[in-house]
């Protein structure tokens, strides 16, 4: 490729002068390049000059490669200085020294870089050998970047210490792709000595030997070498007189073992670096990601996949690079065969007792993180479902095996609640905020639906009814002496019902509920509940619970057996009530039409309040323990407890979450991760079935369900999941489908 910077004469005398100016020059004083302040000389290579550089925008201190001024004219550095900027752009990693800009000012290239001023790898180990630990860790990061880089199609050819950067957090980058091999359809040909690509201390063998293209395999072995360097803080070889001599060396000669300079470096890094440092390259790793695989294994405590190379294979591989000395040492071998074959033998035994114990070892660890798994499962505390399938897939990585798959369908069947993360964007909140001033000491509050009003109760017994972006209150309650304040809305006739200062119930209608009407009771109630469907309330004291119509102002029904103990709470179709009634720690789900009882659950604390979710499957209880009780209202099971001190409580419309308000007024959300893989046939809080069921059948046409136990027959609808006939058996025992 022609330079047509060089067809004009005249351009050709200034561009001598100015390179001859430039070469001798240290300091970068008379030379400018557009967008950078030039501070002074970092270093000096072959081709070019690094100076620390002040960009001005983005305003950072930088690295600025510049190509010397005497290699400007030659179209093969040119490129060759290009294609090292265009090698490193091309590449994104975080172990990579990153490319900032590419740009040519005036006959001079540059291109700017990181600045890395925490020294090299060679300073490092010049001075000491790294820790076995430090020196896995390091050549870990530098084999990703270097994969990184082959997955891109770039051969990187002179990986060395003095080639890899650290930043004063001591990340380390790998750097100057300065004889980088760009594999793609147009890939450069420059014709270079062998001294230019790669240094011969971390050059591959079959390079050395000239009849060899670079290729991933010889990125791996230079590797190899930068790893025994570490390991041992010696080099692969010992110098020689002549670069001849240094490759015959590489290409012949074996590698002495680490361990023979650090006697206490692990057995498995030996096996590793020399692994990488095999003279076939097919022996090799087959990629830098496997070799950083097997450091990955050793510092995570695992076996490593290379195996070492047994004396027997080193011999051979030495005779066949030395025929003739191979056949004077053949008569001395034979007399050693009886005692190596003992030896191969004792080793073979060895490798069978180590991969026995290896194996026993995987199996101890694999069944125990399925009993972790099945633990988390049977705990059910929230999040247990992923914490279940984390454990699992590490077992199903070590064995596949039926008992993972069977607990993780446990796990998957099984409803579970689990914490959504503070990070995951949210949607709006499910209440608005009251004025700052206006936030502490609150212990309840309630939101009128699709309105924007809430009754906030206090811990001095007062009551107020805010509206949204109001300052102040639009009233406030306080009640008469011995009495609480007790209110709620009324969805149905938009009013405001509320009682505590009188025996009656004050109904407030209008704008801003001024539209006072008094209701005459018999009875002071402590607690109120208004149905979110129809103009009744369920009232609660220490005489019982009773619902109250509000058209018919008349008491439907009571319960005076038992007295209250908070809040009563509706379901969303107003068919169902909740209450916490007696001396027991438990809830009971009522029939709000008739107040008979269908079903009781125990709790672990005092209930406080209780809310149901859209579906009528779930029954969220606050207790006075600080703890938030979900139980399944179908198999009366506790699905999750919950740790939070709650003063608000709900269900999110779509019935996705679950959500909570705690005494600092900050929201906390679970998701609710509905059980999977089974479809489940049941009435809405059906309060049990007393009779064993002794056999099940679909309909030919799959639309049917025939149930068959003690009591009698049961038919019931796939589609709706709903009973829709039954015949009960007299004196008779029916446990055989029919069907």
């Amino acid at each position: 490729m022609n330079d047509p910077a060089s067809t004009n004469p005249k351009d050709s005398d200034k561009r001598s002068f100015l390179m001859d100016a430039f070469s001798d020059a240290i300091e970068p004083e008379g030379f400018q390049i557009e967008g950078y302040e030039l501070l002074h000389e970092l270093d000096r290579g072959g081709m070019g000059i690094v100076y620390l550089a002040r960009q001005h925008s983005p305003e950072r201190e930088v690295a600025l490669k510049v190509m010397l001024p005497k290699y400007s004219g030659e179209s093969q550095m040119r490129e060759r200085f290009q294609r090292e900027a265009q090698a490193m752009a091309t590449l994104d990693h975080p172990a990579i020294l990153p490319i900032y800009e590419v740009g040519t000012n005036g006959l001079f290239p540059f291109f700017s870089m990181k600045l890395a001023l925490g020294g090299s790898l060679a300073e490092k180990v010049e001075k000491e050998p790294l820790s076995p630990r430090k020196a896995a860790e390091l050549l870990l990061e530098i084999a990703h970047a270097v994969h990184h880089a082959h997955q891109q199609g770039v051969l990187h050819r002179d990986l060395k210490p003095a080639n890899f950067l650290f930043d004063s957090k001591e990340q380390v980058f790998v750097s100057d792709f300065g004889v980088a091999k760009i594999l793609d359809n147009n890939e450069f040909h420059l014709t270079q000595t062998l001294a230019l690509v790669g240094t011969p201390h971390y050059l591959a063998p079959e390079l050395a030997e000239g009849h060899s293209k670079a290729t991933t395999a010889t990125d791996i072995y230079s590797l190899g070498a930068v790893f025994y360097e570490c390991l041992s803080g010696k080099k692969t070889f010992s110098d020689q007189d002549n670069l001849a001599s240094q490759l015959r060396t590489i290409i012949e000669e074996p590698i002495v073992s680490p361990r023979h300079h650090i006697p206490n470096i692990p057995r498995d890094l030996e096996t590793i670096c020399l692994k990488a440092l095999e003279k076939d390259p097919t022996k090799r790793y087959s990629s830098a990601a496997s070799f950083a695989a097997d450091l990955q294994r050793w510092i995570d405590g695992h076996p490593i996949h290379a195996r070492p190379v047994h004396p027997i294979e080193w011999t051979w591989r030495w005779c066949k690079r030395h025929v003739l000395a191979s056949i004077l040492l053949a008569t001395l071998l034979m007399v050693g065969v009886i005692a190596s074959t003992i030896l191969v033998l004792q080793e073979i035994e060895s490798k069978k007792a180590l991969q026995k114990e290896q194996n026993a070892v995987r199996i101890q660890l694999h069944q125990s993180l399925i009993a972790q798994a099945k633990t988390e499962r049977l705990l059910a505390s929230s999040g247990f479902r992923q914490r279940a399938l984390n454990l699992l897939s590490q077992a199903s990585k070590i064995k596949p095996s039926p008992r993972v798959k069977e607990e993780a369908l446990a796990s998957f069947v099984k409803m579970d609640l689990s914490p959504i993360p503070k990070t995951v964007p949210q949607a709006s909140s499910m209440i608005w905020p009251l004025p700052l001033h206006q936030s502490s000491q609150i212990i309840r509050r309630y939101d009128r639906p699709h309105g924007n009003e809430a009754l906030v109760f206090y811990l001095n017994g007062e009551a107020r009814l805010w509206r949204q972006s109001y300052d102040i209150p639009i009233h406030t309650w306080i009640p008469s002496p011995g009495q609480s304040i007790a209110a709620g809305f009324l969805p149905a006739s938009s009013a405001l019902i509320i009682t505590g200062n009188e025996n009656n119930l004050c109904l407030l209608q209008g704008t801003d509920f001024q539209d006072e009407e008094k209701i005459s009771l018999s009875q002071q109630p402590s607690f109120l509940a208004a149905s979110p469907t129809k103009p009744l309330v369920a009232l609660g004291g220490v005489d019982g619970l009773s619902l109250y119509s509000i058209d018919e102002r008349t008491l439907l029904w009571e319960k005076n057996n038992q007295p209250v103990r908070c809040v009563p709470c509706w379901s969303l179709n107003g068919q169902y009530l909740a209450v916490a009634q007696g001396e027991e720690k438990e809830v009971t789900i009522l029939d709000a039409a008739t107040g008979e009882s269908l079903l009781s659950l125990w709790t672990t604390g005092w209930p406080e309040m209780m809310t149901f979710d859209p579906a009528l499957r779930l029954l969220a209880i606050a207790c006075d323990n600080e703890t938030i009780l979900v139980l399944d209202l179908i198999t009366r099971k506790t699905v999750a407890e919950l740790t939070l001190s709650t003063r608000q409580l709900g269900f999110s419309p779509d019935n996705q979450y679950l959500w909570a308000i705690d005494s600092q007024q900050i929201e906390h959300r679970w998701f609710l991760q509905p059980a999977v893989g089974y479809r489940e046939w049941q009435n809405s809080l059906n309060p049990g079935r007393i009779a064993t069921i002794n056999s099940i059948q679909l309909s030919p046409e799959r639309e049917k369900l025939l149930l068959a136990d003690s009591r009698g027959i049961e038919i019931w609808s796939v589609q709706e999941g709903t009973r829709i006939d039954s015949y009960l058996a007299h004196n008779q025992r029916i446990d055989a489908p029919t069907m």
